[in-house]
């Protein structure tokens, strides 16, 4: 598996090479190669345990595949729209950046900070005052947008906090099959708390991708501490009979 891995990165660097700087594609040859390149992996991954690497995990297609089809599909729903709600945010906070005073500058800025975040996700990323003023240098050259990152060091610090503790609590509750229970603790408190907030603080009071940033980290914040209260509550339902509606009432609550 790491080596479908080592290959697909080699592939996706060498696409987005011809594509982007060969080719002048520009954003859709970054689209293609990025499509190209998880379809490599798709693929990769398939013939990896078609080809018998992986015989206790599976024996060949069989019509026990489809036994409880209709459980898996409410669960991987579930999981899906628990994902998208939470990414679509993020989208969403871009495209309202865009209508900030130096629109470029705030949604390159924006964009910046989500990458690197991306980026904590796999690599431990540490950043000190030294290096404040320069850790968007990678991502552009561009002076103005530079600062604008730095100006959002303090913010992002604090997301890449909550980010590490996210994962393990997201996993717990997934674990559990409470993936229905996240999407609609995702959709309150990214959308009815971390959206309108970040606008009110952008445009009525003036406080442009600081504002809109302080909006997505405090929509941010109640569902990791909802995540919290559900690993709390997983571990004190262990082994006695509180049915899921109970579970979820307490959660709410």
């Amino acid at each position: 598996m790491a080596l479908v891995s080592a290959a697909a990165l080699v592939f996706h660097l060498f696409l987005n090479w011809l594509l982007i700087v060969q080719l002048r594609l520009g954003l859709v040859g970054a689209a293609i190669a990025l499509n190209a390149s998880w379809w490599l992996i798709v693929l990769g991954q398939f013939a990896y345990i078609a080809m018998g690497y992986c015989p206790g995990a599976w024996n060949g297609f069989s019509m026990l595949a489809f036994k409880d089809l209709g459980a898996f599909a409410k669960l991987s729903i579930g999981s899906g729209i628990m994902m998208c709600l939470e990414f679509w945010c993020l989208m969403i906070t871009i495209v309202i950046a865009g209508n900030l005073k130096n629109a470029q500058i705030a949604v390159g800025a924006i964009s910046i900070c989500m990458n690197l975040s991306g980026w904590q996700l796999m690599i431990i990323i540490g950043f000190s005052a030294a290096i404040r003023d320069v850790y968007g240098m990678p991502f552009t050259n561009d002076p103005e947008v530079v600062d604008a990152v730095s100006s959002l060091a303090i913010l992002f610090a604090i997301t890449l906090f909550f980010n590490c503790i996210q994962p393990v609590l997201s996993g717990v509750a997934v674990g559990a099959g409470w993936q229905w229970l996240i999407a609609y603790v995702n959709l309150g408190c990214y959308y009815l708390i971390g959206i309108p907030l970040g606008y009110i603080l952008a445009f009525p009071l003036d406080k442009g991708i600081q504002g809109m940033w302080t909006g997505q980290l405090a929509g941010g914040k109640p569902s990791k501490f909802k995540d919290t209260r559900m690993g709390r509550v997983h571990k004190k339902s262990r082994g006695n009979s509180q049915d899921y509606r109970t579970l979820k009432s307490e959660l709410l609550a």
